[in-house]
């Protein structure tokens, strides 16, 4: 190789490295403000809750799901009134079939980050010069809830219980990994704000929907109500932070930032039908911090399948 071909390749990786860098400072410094502003609009908070070993019931598109799996989350307090529930990984609440030991949060975060790290080094060991990407416009509830996984969402629950410092190494290990630009033009949503809250709602969407298929009224319902109060105040959100609506495939704008949702309505009418039918047992989950007094919380059959 020639020395100016040698020099134009070395340019070009250390421009690379300080884009990098510059697009991870800006994702940092977005990420304080972006929590707290989902969790005055209902993120689940995972403050006061136990971390540890739990058994929560997931779904899947196919059919419904409802299988038992074994992940970590924060067992909320006991209260006699409502079914153990947990907050998960994805920010959502989650009646508990069964809890054991006590988990490390601190050795969870840091092999989730050293096993991405890994992969993405392999990758591109075998595919020099490109970069290892992985899917995130949607977020599946197994990967949502999991405890191994890599995913925005987690960093945004790790600051609200005061682990700076895991969030930002979290967040560091995602961001170079899709390498994330918040100023990218190419993506749908600019601001880390609208990754997170897309997640987030993408997660409820997901959740009402599979709850619904597999007759877990109570759930899907809860799901389908939490999302219809969050989505205009996300919305409103998103416009002020200047974030752009997705593209129809007419080339215009779409109305919404989130066009999958135009359905929502009559998904909640259909579970209101059915949990007027029901007679199953409450299931609750709280929005917003539960120290605000305009804290709502939502009511909802709960039918096991």
């Amino acid at each position: 190789m020639k020395w100016n071909q040698a020099i134009a390749v070395i340019w070009a990786i250390l421009l690379l490295a300080v884009s990098s860098l510059s697009a991870y400072s800006d994702t940092k410094s977005d990420l304080y403000p972006a929590a707290d502003t989902l969790s005055k609009q209902g993120l689940a908070d995972p403050r006061g809750g136990s971390y540890s070993v739990i058994h929560v019931a997931i779904g899947n598109p196919w059919d419904g799901g409802g299988n038992v799996i074994t992940t970590h989350g924060w067992v909320l307090p006991a209260d006699k009134t409502k079914p153990r529930s947990a907050v998960c990984w994805n920010g959502l609440i989650y009646p508990v079939r069964s809890v054991d030991a006590p988990a490390d949060l601190r050795h969870d975060v840091a092999n989730a980050v050293k096993d991405l790290d890994a992969r993405r080094a392999d990758y591109e060991k075998i595919y020099p010069g490109q970069s290892y990407r992985f899917a995130v416009d949607t977020v599946s509830e197994q990967s949502g809830v999991s405890f191994s996984t890599v995913l925005p969402m987690k960093a945004c629950l790790l600051v609200r219980l005061g682990y700076g410092d895991l969030a930002e190494e979290l967040l560091k290990s995602w961001s170079e990994a899709v390498q994330w630009d918040a100023h990218d033009p190419g993506r749908g949503r600019e601001s880390l704000y609208g990754e997170l809250a897309g997640d987030w709602l993408w997660s409820l969407f997901e959740r009402a929907v599979c709850a619904h298929e597999r007759g877990d009224d109570g759930l899907s319902l809860t799901s389908a109500r939490m999302l219809t109060d969050t989505l205009p105040v996300v919305e409103v959100e998103l416009s002020k932070q200047g974030d752009t609506r997705p593209m129809n495939i007419s080339g215009k704008a779409e109305g919404t930032y989130f066009p999958y949702l135009e359905k929502l309505p009559r998904l909640l009418a259909d579970e209101k039908r059915r949990a007027g039918e029901s007679n199953h047992a409450f299931f609750c989950e709280a929005i917003g911090d539960p120290e605000r007094s305009e804290e709502t919380t939502h009511l909802a059959h709960r039918s096991p399948r």
